[in-house]
């Protein structure tokens, strides 16, 4: 019995530090440019200096940059999780959310049937991470548009 313990605590100690790698998010370049795409009714493309961008660099700080420089607006909910941006606006109704894809590989989703989407002859693949956790690479694409469920 003692031996079956130990086996599944060493068990349980690996999966704990395989998933740690796993979660580890990419880090953002310092310096570069980063395209911003919001689009919804219109759409709007906005480019970013990442070295421009004030304390730590994720996407949610690109949002909140270009909010404070009063060239983009957006809403949460308690959870954090964006309900509007620009002109994509969440509509539960009609079952339309506001969803988040990229060209940074590292933030990719990697689950099975990964929604895409083709801006500029690039393929952009759905976020696997919320905003905050999104890096800033020189020269990526975040496109920020609906999702139908």
């Amino acid at each position: 019995m003692k031996k079956l313990t130990k086996i599944i605590a060493l068990a349980l100690a690996l999966m704990l530090a395989l998933t740690s790698f796993v979660a580890c998010n990419p880090e953002s370049d310092p310096e570069g440019e980063v395209t911003l795409v919001v689009a919804g009714d219109t759409t709007e493309v906005f480019t970013v200096e990442i070295s421009e961008i004030e304390g730590e660099k994720n996407v949610l700080t690109l949002v909140e940059h270009l909010k404070n420089e009063g060239v983009l607006d957006y809403k949460t909910d308690a959870t954090g999780l964006f309900t509007e941006i620009g002109s994509v606006k969440q509509n539960a109704e009609e079952r339309k959310y506001v969803w988040i894809w990229t060209s940074v590989e590292e933030d990719f989703d990697v689950s099975q049937s990964v929604p895409t989407k083709e801006y500029n002859g690039k393929t952009l693949t759905s976020s696997g991470f919320g905003a905050k956790d999104m890096a800033l690479k020189d020269g990526a694409i975040i496109y920020f548009s609906y999702i139908i469920w």
